[in-house]
C-alpha cells in the first residue's frame, strides 16, 4: 500500500531539490511568463494598514525580496500565513531564506508543521529544536516525520526524550525511522 504521507514527502524533497515552484510549471504549462501570472492574479493593493497582503507578499518573494518579507513578519508588518499561503508559488529556496532571516520570531508548532513541506531538513530540524519542550505535542512529530530524515527524527525524539510516546504512535513514526 503507497502511503501518501512518504508519497507527499518525496515530491516535497524532488521539488526543493529542483528549486522548482507550482506557479513556475504553470506558466510553462500555459506559456505565459510568471509575471503575467502574478499580474493578471495578484497585483498589490493598497492596504491603509501598512499591513501587507497575501498579494504584496508573493510578489516581494517572486522578485527574490526575502529579506525585506521576514522583516516585515518580525515587525508584524505582514501575517506568517501569507508567507505559507505564497510558499507553493515561490521557489523553496526563496521560502528558506524567509525563514532564516525570521531572526528573533518565535514559530508555534503549528506555523512549522505548515512550513514541512517548503524547508529543506535541517532547517525544519533546526525550527522544532527551537520550540519549547513543554509545549510539544507528540503527535506534532507524526505531521512533520515525512519530512525529516531519519537522523533528524530520532536526534528529535532525544531532544525531546521526556515525551509520552505512545505505542501507536510510535507505530506511525515507525516508517520514517
Amino acid at each position: 500500500m503507497i502511503d501518501s504521507r512518504i508519497t507527499g514527502a518525496t515530491i516535497a524533497r524532488l521539488r526543493r531539490a529542483q528549486d522548482w515552484t507550482q506557479l513556475a510549471r504553470l506558466s510553462e504549462i500555459f506559456k505565459v511568463s510568471v509575471d503575467a501570472l502574478l499580474k493578471d492574479d495578484l497585483s498589490p493593493t493598497p492596504v491603509s494598514s501598512g499591513r501587507a497582503t497575501t498579494g504584496d507578499v508573493l510578489i516581494e518573494l517572486a522578485q527574490g525580496n526575502a529579506e525585506q518579507v521576514a522583516r516585515r513578519i518580525v515587525a508584524d508588518q505582514a501575517n506568517h500565513e501569507s508567507v505559507i499561503e505564497a510558499a507553493p508559488l515561490t521557489r523553496p529556496s526563496i521560502i528558506e531564506a524567509v525563514v532564516q532571516n525570521m531572526n528573533g520570531y518565535s514559530f508555534t508548532q503549528v506555523q512549522i508543521a505548515e512550513l514541512a513541506p517548503f524547508v529543506d531538513q535541517e532547517l525544519l530540524a533546526s525550527l522544532v529544536e527551537g520550540l519549547d519542550p513543554e509545549s510539544l505535542q507528540p503527535t506534532a512529530l507524526v505531521e512533520l516525520a515525512p519530512f525529516l530524515g531519519a537522523d533528524q527524527l530520532g536526534r528529535l525524539i532525544d531532544h525531546f526524550g521526556d515525551l509520552p510516546i505512545s505505542a501507536d504512535l510510535l507505530v506511525e513514526l515507525a516508517p520514517f525511522l
